[in-house]
C-alpha cells in the first residue's frame, strides 16, 4: 500500500510465455520504483531472459532496501542492462523504462532505454506529456552511461501506455 498513490496494471501475453515484464520496488520509505521491460523475441527464450531480469531486479531491491540505499533509475538501468547483456548477448536485448516516484515531493525521475515512451497524464488538464529521452538498448556495459530526467510532481498521475 502506497499512500496517495493508486496503482493498476494489466498484462496479457501475445503467446503462452513472452518477454514482457513489469515490476514495482516498494520497500523504500520515501520512493517507489516502476519498471517496464520487453525482451526481444517471443516464447520460452524471451521468457527466460525476462525471468533472469526479474530475479536480478528483486535481488537489487532487497539488497538496497536493507541498506536504505535509494538508487536512481539510471543506476538500476545500469545493473539490469548488465544482467541482460551477460545472459543473452548477442541473441537478446531488452528495452526498459524505469521511473522513481519521490513520495514526499511527488517528483518523478526516469530513464528509458529503447522502450515505447510512456506518458505523464496531468490530472489538472488531462494533458498527455510523453516521457522522452534517448538511451540505447542493451549494449556492452563498459561503454554505456544511462541518462535520467526529472519532472516535478504536483498532482500528476503517471500512466504507462503502450501504443
Amino acid at each position: 500500500m502506497i499512500p496517495n498513490v493508486a496503482l493498476a496494471a494489466f498484462y496479457r501475453s501475445a503467446s503462452e510465455t513472452g518477454g514482457d515484464w513489469y515490476g514495482i520496488f516498494d520497500k523504500f520509505k520515501d520512493h517507489v520504483f516502476f519498471l517496464i521491460g520487453d525482451a526481444t523475441g517471443h516464447g520460452a527464450p524471451a521468457a527466460l531472459v525476462t525471468a533472469g531480469v526479474c530475479a536480478s531486479s528483486r535481488m537489487l531491491e532487497e539488497l538496497w532496501s536493507r541498506t536504505e540505499h535509494v538508487s536512481s533509475p539510471a543506476e538500476v538501468m545500469t545493473y539490469l542492462n548488465k544482467s541482460v547483456y551477460d545472459s543473452g548477448h548477442p541473441h537478446f536485448m531488452m528495452t526498459f523504462f524505469i521511473l522513481s516516484l519521490n513520495l514526499n515531493t511527488l517528483t518523478i525521475t526516469y530513464s528509458n532505454a529503447g522502450h515505447n515512451f510512456p506518458f505523464l497524464i496531468r490530472s489538472s488538464s488531462e494533458e498527455l506529456v510523453p516521457l522522452l529521452n534517448k538511451n540505447p538498448v542493451s549494449v556492452q556495459p563498459s561503454v554505456i552511461s544511462f541518462q535520467e530526467f526529472s519532472r516535478p510532481g504536483s498532482q500528476t498521475i503517471f500512466s504507462a501506455i503502450e501504443l
